[in-house]
């Protein structure tokens, strides 16, 4: 066979071999561009399938202590406890009129933020008197009074313990016979200081003392015998142990 001939028929097959094969090659490479744009705009595949995206972790969490349920505002308790009054004036006459004393307390108040609360008192205590007269049938008399004060916390993100600074004001009566009136009032301020330690989210056991100045009048009361009729402020520190219970 003729040499030229020859190269040009292994020639020609090359050629047809070439376009057979050159349309399969295109096409495959057109679906694997089809997959690959499926798979960027979210569709699904065998692959998705068969491999599952990963979730992402959930966030740990914070191990961070949340500060007491005693902070929220508005958070609302009421209290009683025991009482001693002791009568620290100096002066005769009517500040002088009974000695220190004991009694009770009820109260009951209210956060209205971590750092403050509002609070209302009753106090009832009982005096011996100290001027002698032949009138008195009780020898005692009963110092009442009802009061507000405000509170502020000094550590209002404590769990167990609360100090605190008090300040407020109060009317007060002091109850007896020997009086031909039986009742001297007055006005009185209070300043004090205290700590409430919680025993649970409930419950807490308070300390506190606290200093009144009460003014008292005794002008109108000519009547008793053996105190002269006068206007003066009896100075008093109470110490004070209570039981609050929180809702």
């Amino acid at each position: 066979m003729n040499p030229t001939f020859k190269r040009s028929g292994s020639l020609l097959l090359m050629v047809a071999s070439f376009l057979m094969i050159a349309p399969q090659a295109l096409a495959a490479e057109s679906s694997e561009g089809n997959e690959i744009q499926e798979l960027a705009s979210g569709g699904s595949s065998a692959i998705d399938l068969q491999y599952p995206p990963r979730r992402r972790p959930a966030p740990r969490r914070s191990n961070r202590r949340r500060g007491p349920s005693n902070s929220s505002p508005g958070l609302a308790y009421i209290g009683i406890g025991g009482l001693g009054v002791y009568n620290a004036s100096s002066g005769a006459g009517v500040s002088e009129l009974i000695k220190s004393g004991g009694g009770f307390t009820i109260f009951a108040g209210a956060r209205t933020s971590p750092y403050a609360a509002f609070e209302v008192g009753l106090t009832g205590t009982i005096h011996d008197f100290t001027p002698e007269n032949p009138q008195n049938t009780t020898e005692m008399g009963v110092l009442q009074a009802v009061t507000i004060d405000g509170k502020i916390f000094l550590t209002p993100e404590s769990v167990r313990f609360e100090p605190y600074l008090q300040l407020g004001a109060g009317y007060y009566v002091l109850s007896s016979d020997v009086f031909a009136s039986n009742e001297l009032h007055g006005l009185g301020i209070q300043a004090g200081a205290g700590v409430d330690i919680r025993l649970n989210p409930a419950v807490a056991i308070g300390v506190r003392g606290v200093y009144k100045g009460v003014f008292v009048n005794n002008d109108y009361d000519t009547a008793y015998w053996g105190v002269p009729p006068e206007s003066a402020v009896m100075s008093m520190v109470n110490g004070e142990m209570n039981i609050q219970f929180y809702f």
